[in-house]
C-alpha cells in the first residue's frame, strides 16, 4: 500500500488547478475571438462612412453585443456557400502554406496542416456540393494515421479552434471550418467538378485513397 506523500498530493492539486485555469483561458480566448470580429467590422463600417463623406448622416452605432452577433452571423452566412479553391503547399516536415480562393498565404504547423487535409478529404457524401462532414471519430482516425498519434475528442475540438484562429489571423473567414453537434466538422470546400482541369488546385476535395502523410527522408 502506498504511503501518503504530501509533496505528490500538493503537486497533483497544483496541476489540476492549472488544468482548470487553462480551460478557462481557452474559453475566454474563444469569446475574445468573436469580440475581435465584431470590433473589426465596426471599424470598417465607420471607415467606409468616413471615406464616402457620410459623416453628416452619422448615427450612433448599435450596441457592441448586437454588432458582434451580426458580424459573426455574416461570417457564418458567407462561409455557408463554401469556396472552390484551396491551395496547400506542404513542406517536407509537414508544415504548409495555405491560400484560399487566391488570397494571401498563411502558415500552418504540421498538426493543423494534417487536420485541414483531413477535413477536405472526400471520404463521405453530403447533401450539398461541399465535402462531407467528418465525425470526431473519423477525424481522429484520419489525423492519427497521418501524425502517428491518438487524438481524443477534446483535443480535436482544441485543434479546430486553433485552426480557426490562424485562419482569422491570415485574413480568411474562420467559419469555413464548419461544426455541427450531430454531424461533426468539415471545411466548406466544394467537391471537384466533373469537368477536368489541366492544373487543378493542390487541395481539392480528395478521396481517402489519395490522402497521404508527408514524405520524410
Amino acid at each position: 500500500m502506498n504511503e501518503p506523500n504530501p509533496n505528490r498530493d500538493a503537486l497533483v492539486r497544483a496541476l489540476r488547478r492549472l488544468e482548470r485555469e487553462a480551460e478557462s483561458l481557452r474559453r475566454a480566448l474563444n469569446r475574445a475571438e468573436e469580440r475581435l470580429y465584431g470590433f473589426r467590422e465596426t471599424v470598417r463600417e465607420l471607415l467606409r462612412g468616413a471615406e464616402t463623406g457620410a459623416g453628416d448622416d452619422f448615427s450612433p452605432p448599435r450596441s457592441r453585443r448586437r454588432q458582434r452577433c451580426d458580424a459573426v452571423e455574416l461570417l457564418r452566412l458567407a462561409a455557408a456557400a463554401g469556396v472552390s479553391k484551396l491551395e496547400i503547399k506542404e513542406d517536407i516536415d509537414g508544415a504548409a502554406l495555405v491560400r484560399v480562393e487566391g488570397g494571401r498565404e498563411f502558415a500552418l504547423p504540421p498538426t493543423l496542416t494534417g487536420l485541414l487535409l483531413a477535413l477536405v478529404s472526400n471520404t463521405s457524401s453530403s447533401a450539398d456540393d461541399l465535402v462531407g462532414w467528418k465525425t470526431h471519430t473519423e477525424l481522429a482516425r484520419l489525423l492519427g494515421r497521418r501524425m502517428h498519434k491518438t487524438y481524443k475528442k477534446q483535443a480535436l475540438i482544441n485543434l479546430v479552434w486553433r485552426l480557426r484562429v490562424l485562419m482569422a489571423v491570415g485574413g480568411v473567414n474562420p467559419f469555413l471550418v464548419q461544426t455541427d453537434p450531430r454531424r461533426g466538422v468539415r471545411f466548406a470546400l466544394k467537391r471537384k467538378s466533373a469537368a477536368p482541369q489541366e492544373k487543378p488546385p493542390l487541395a481539392e476535395a480528395r478521396s481517402e485513397e489519395s490522402w497521404r502523410a508527408p514524405r520524410r527522408d
